[in-house]
């Protein structure tokens, strides 16, 4: 793992985040405490693990509570914590906590993207991006999507919408960006390339608040990327 590279000499950041997928870095992550800084993960009170679909203020508030508590076997303290959604409030109360560090705790927080951070406490992380492509069936979805019509691009994401799946709604944006950004000819002069790139980074930032309607979101997004679309393709 990357994350080898940013330590040297037993000398850790105190906060890292690792973007990309939980089940692959969780894992990975266990195997790099182990091996690599010969520290048990499972069973060590000095290791705490969470994950949560939203960390919210409650939660910030649980890891404060637990940060301020001395290491019980050892020097430093490690906290793994994974989650899709973070809220302004519980960011704002990390905040506070990563601006005066404890030199014992070392935070490990696994997410999908860096962008789910405000700009303040993205500052105070050490970032490393271990998500290398997207999978591929949201590759295949997001090029089925800008290969169809309205109707036929709304029947794609039916799945989605059903569930209310917001992280493989993120997924697909992932996809459709990397898709419109690399495989469209948007090459003229105001194109709606930047807009619908726009678009797509603007609907990623309110899957993520706390109760967004992905309907709404994804149903806005298909509307708005057809007209860059078939913008760009009449001017080929």
């Amino acid at each position: 793992m990357d994350l080898e590279l940013r330590i040297e000499n037993g000398a850790m950041h105190h906060a890292y985040a690792l973007c990309g997928k939980r089940e692959m870095i969780l894992p990975e992550l266990r195997v790099f405490f182990e091996s690599e800084l010969g520290i048990r993960v499972r069973g060590n009170p000095d290791v705490w693990v969470g994950e949560f679909e939203t960390l919210g203020i409650e939660e910030g508030k649980m890891l404060k509570e637990f940060h301020q508590t001395k290491p019980v076997g050892g020097n430093r303290r490690f906290f793994i914590v994974a989650f899709d959604f973070v809220t302004n409030e519980a960011q704002n109360s990390l905040l506070k906590m990563f601006e005066e560090p404890s030199s014992s705790s070392h935070f490990f927080l696994i997410v999908p993207r860096e962008e789910i951070f405000l700009p303040t406490l993205r500052s105070r992380l050490s970032v490393i991006d271990v998500a290398g492509k997207p999978d591929k069936n949201s590759v295949e979805l997001a090029k089925a999507f800008l290969a169809r019509n309205t109707t036929e691009r709304s029947f794609l994401l039916k799945k989605i919408i059903e569930e209310k799946d917001r992280v493989e709604a993120i997924n697909f944006l992932n996809a459709l960006e990397k898709e419109i950004y690399e495989g469209l000819d948007f090459s003229k002069p105001n194109s709606g390339k930047t807009f619908a790139l726009n678009e797509i980074i603007h609907s990623r930032k309110y899957l993520g608040d706390r109760s967004p309607s992905v309907k709404m979101i994804l149903e806005h997004l298909a509307g708005v990327i057809e007209q860059q679309v078939e913008v760009a393709r009449d001017r080929k």
